[in-house]
């Protein structure tokens, strides 16, 4: 959804991360999102709704009643609400009307919903989360969105320091996940993997969680992968933590 004014504001902003400037990386690439933060998202929205096709979920004609509900449902799920009767109790929508909404923004690429790796039948699992798909649209809902009116008021920096930093290398880590389960599938990170990746993903229950799951084919191997984000260097108790949250999944000793 980042309209292409944000091209020259993000490139500079990747310079600036890979030089270590972290702070000034981000902060320039905030206040650029900030300006008129209602309008250009609102904007945006609107052009994405509009892409819905001839078995329209939404009606597309009344669009301002529309977009605010699209809004409150990427606004619940940056906060945290990704169960379908979190998002039904946080947004006030009935099973009907959410479903029919989360179906669109599916439709739309702005939001997926992901199922633990075991599950045998994805579409009629009950363990469904939703996640912000569009890396814009949720950076926005997560670092702009709950401060716009300190943004406004020209309190970007206060808004960085004390809600953007400490949220950060949680957020990126869970961000590139995605991405860093399609590299293994590809050279030279394949080569790590030691059989044909079928499908993957993320495995989470009450006992355990686990940021990435490759499968075989068979369902008879598993490769299994943390990421972690920051400064700092792993600690050294971490394989030993995984392979305690490993031994946990009850499917390891079903086969998973």
């Amino acid at each position: 959804l980042a309209p292409e004014n944000y091209t020259a504001h993000y490139q500079k902003a990747v310079a600036q991360e890979r030089s270590n400037d972290r702070e000034h990386a981000l902060a320039s690439y905030v206040k650029a999102l900030v300006a008129k933060p209602t309008d250009r998202v609102a904007k945006a929205l609107d052009k994405f709704l509009r892409k819905v096709g001839p078995t329209e979920k939404i009606d597309v004609a009344k669009l301002g009643e529309a977009r605010t509900k699209v809004g409150s449902i990427l606004a619940a799920i940056a906060a945290g609400a990704r169960k379908f009767g979190e998002l039904s109790s946080k947004v006030g929508l009935d099973r009907a009307n959410l479903t029919r909404y989360l179906a669109t923004l599916v439709e739309l690429g702005l939001v997926a919903r992901e199922v633990p790796v075991t599950e045998h039948d994805p579409a009629r699992s009950r363990k469904g989360l939703y996640r912000i798909a569009d890396a814009f649209v949720a950076t926005w809902f997560t670092f702009v969105h709950p401060h716009r009116d300190r943004l406004e008021r020209g309190l970007s920096q206060d808004v960085f320091t004390r809600d953007v930093v400490p949220r950060l290398d949680g957020y990126l880590g869970l961000a590139v996940e995605p991405v860093l389960s399609e590299m293994f599938r590809i050279a030279p990170f394949s080569a790590l993997v030691p059989f044909e990746v079928g499908f993957g993903g993320r495995y989470w229950s009450p006992t355990a969680e686990l940021d990435i799951v490759l499968r075989d084919g068979d369902r008879r191997n598993a490769f299994i992968a943390e990421i972690k984000w920051g400064a700092r260097p792993v600690a050294r108790g971490l394989i030993d933590d995984l392979r305690r949250r490993v031994g946990a999944v009850p499917e390891t000793h079903q086969g998973l």
